[in-house]
């Protein structure tokens, strides 16, 4: 299957949001339960996406398109942006109880890195190399922003996802001590990564159609709602 990664347009809200909630949707969802039943991470995805200065603006988002004819659905997305952005070490004084529990990833960052902050591919699509393909694209642009890294979170006991960075070069950085909740139930807490020694002409160091498995939550699943899912905060989730 041919594919094709691109700059995400507004056009893509609706792919955005599926792909947003398959990664970070879970996290969000166990802060949403204490702050505000009303909405739901769907809701909260749609706004972030469709504004323009959210960390998880489609403007910071690339996604993978199959190339099928005169069809070219959606079929993955990456969200990355420097990671400074997440880097506000106040502690806001309204921070829910939630907030609090996954406190200790949200303020552990790699701050000179480019971050992913999340990553996901449709379940059709898994297993063809693409959620390779949108780290490298995120790579790429981090080079072009003149980063020399890549930072990412990632659930300790999501082995598969962690396998992936793995084979891409990512190196544990760190680690957020996430207490076990029922209604997030995560072991290990959240692995800080990194990919260091980016540069012009950046290689990926394994080919785009190995045989690595996409997942959905890989970062954000990034564990916390991504970092820029902190509702009280910027909008977090991812």
């Amino acid at each position: 299957m041919e594919v094709a990664v691109r700059r995400a347009v507004p056009e893509d809200a609706a792919s955005l949001v599926e792909l947003m909630h398959q990664a970070a949707g879970e996290t969000l969802q166990f802060i949403l339960d204490e702050l505000d039943a009303r909405f739901s991470p769907a809701d909260v995805f749609r706004h972030m996406i469709s504004s323009n200065d959210s960390e998880c603006s489609y403007r910071r988002c690339w996604v993978a398109v199959a190339q099928s004819g005169a069809h070219a659905p959606v079929v993955g997305m990456v969200n990355a942006f420097p990671a400074s952005l997440l880097c506000d070490q106040t502690m806001p004084t309204n921070l829910s109880a939630r907030e609090l529990h996954l406190w200790p990833r949200t303020t552990l960052q790699d701050a000179n890195s480019y971050c992913i902050n999340s990553l996901a591919v449709f379940p059709l699509y898994r297993r063809c190399g693409i959620g390779s393909r949108l780290i490298d694209q995120a790579a790429e642009q981090a080079v072009a922003e003149g980063f020399a890294s890549l930072s990412l979170h990632v659930w300790a006991d999501n082995a598969s996802a962690v396998r992936l960075y793995r084979s891409k070069g990512f190196k544990e950085l760190d680690r957020a001590s996430i207490p076990w909740h029922p209604r997030l139930p995560h072991s290990g807490g959240s692995l800080l990564m990194r990919l260091s020694g980016l540069a012009e002409g950046f290689v990926s160091p394994v080919s785009h159609k190995a045989a690595n498995p996409d997942f959905g939550n890989g970062v954000d699943d990034q564990g916390a709602a991504p970092p820029c899912c902190r509702l009280t905060a910027r909008d977090e989730h991812q």
